[in-house]
């Protein structure tokens, strides 16, 4: 099996590991180390590929302010990033909510866009033919019900 570093998104753990470099300032041989630099001491390391191309959609999304770790610094989007568990877009999203006076509104978006849609399957069910059957009905008898006739599902 590959990894779970290796498979899951960056941002958030690179963004947190600059944080944490932060705030190791006076502990001996971790103290000031770079984000790439504590990354590496991880047990199963991701590629330096990963953690450039991290580090550049970082730079791109404006969650830090370069590229290399000695000027990259943290911005208020990235520190609310790492506050929230959400993913950086929906940081984002949240970031502009607040500038523009309509905040409720933003967050109220940004978890109804990162929870998970209530009519999808899980793939456990996809095993036996008639759980899956069953499940699908289930689906969309509730699309149904929701949907009040107005067609609005695909």
């Amino acid at each position: 099996d590959t990894p779970e570093i290796e498979q899951a998104p960056l941002e958030k753990l690179f963004l947190q590991l600059k944080l944490f470099s932060l705030r190791l300032e006076n502990v001996p041989k971790l103290g000031l180390l770079p984000p790439r630099r504590l990354a590496q001491l991880t047990v199963q390391p991701p590629s330096a590929e990963r953690l450039d191309e991290t580090a550049c959609a970082l730079v791109d999304l404006g969650a830090i302010t370069g590229r290399t770790d000695e000027t990259g610094r943290l911005t208020v989007l990235g520190r609310l990033a790492i506050a929230l568990p959400l993913d950086l877009r929906l940081c984002r999203l949240v970031l502009f909510g607040a500038l523009f006076g309509c905040a409720a509104d933003a967050v109220v978006m940004a978890v109804a866009l990162n929870a998970q849609d209530p009519f999808t399957l899980p793939t456990a069910s996809l095993q036996e033919h008639s759980s899956f059957t069953q499940a699908t009905l289930k689906s969309f008898l509730s699309r149904q019900h929701f949907d009040d006739g107005a067609f609005s599902e695909p």
